[in-house]
């Protein structure tokens, strides 16, 4: 093949048409369906209560004059909002035998550290020193399927609490 043609082979040696991959069945062990994020029902209380208290800390700010830590709380107040407005789209999860896909995202077993499962909840830990968690709801799958799929690829942590941000934040429901 010319340098100027822009087929290109597989290992096999057959050549693929131009932006085409090969596609190769890889085996599914787990699969469901789950909203992309875990939202909370809040009551008209909880929203009184959080508007009362945003009133109270912009008047301090303003009396106090601090006028950026004002910008920023308002700011970041409304941001809290438009989160907490947004409704999860429903994405698709598949454990297979090269990792976790969630919706849009992959994530491969060479880079999971380990695992845990606190109510209905699988968090997965990356390898990398300070990512974030990853937390995938377990709507209407058995925990047994999920520690059956991912048991002979990366470790289970059995005596795993909650941390602590996210028992704040579930408690909070943000």
């Amino acid at each position: 093949m010319s340098p100027k043609t822009s087929k290109k082979k597989n290992k096999a040696g057959k050549v693929l048409a131009k932006g085409k991959t090969e596609s190769r069945k890889e085996k599914v062990l787990a699969s469901w369906r789950t909203p992309e994020f875990i939202t909370y029902k809040r009551n008209f209380w909880w929203v009184f209560l959080a508007i009362v208290i945003l009133i109270l800390v912009e008047v301090y700010l303003l009396y106090t004059k601090q006028w950026l830590a004002s910008v920023v709380f308002l700011t970041m107040s409304i941001a809290v909002y438009r989160y907490s407005k947004m409704e999860p789209k429903e994405v698709e999860c598949k454990i297979t035998e090269s990792g976790i896909h969630f919706g849009q995202r992959f994530y491969s077993f060479y880079s999971l550290r380990s695992y845990w499962i606190i109510e209905d909840i699988l968090t997965i830990e990356p390898n990398r020193r300070f990512a974030i968690p990853i937390n995938i709801p377990l709507k209407n799958v058995g925990q047994e399927k999920i520690i059956q799929a991912l048991g002979n690829y990366i470790p289970q942590q059995r005596k795993k609490v909650e941390e602590l941000v996210s028992k704040i934040t579930r408690l909070l429901k943000l």
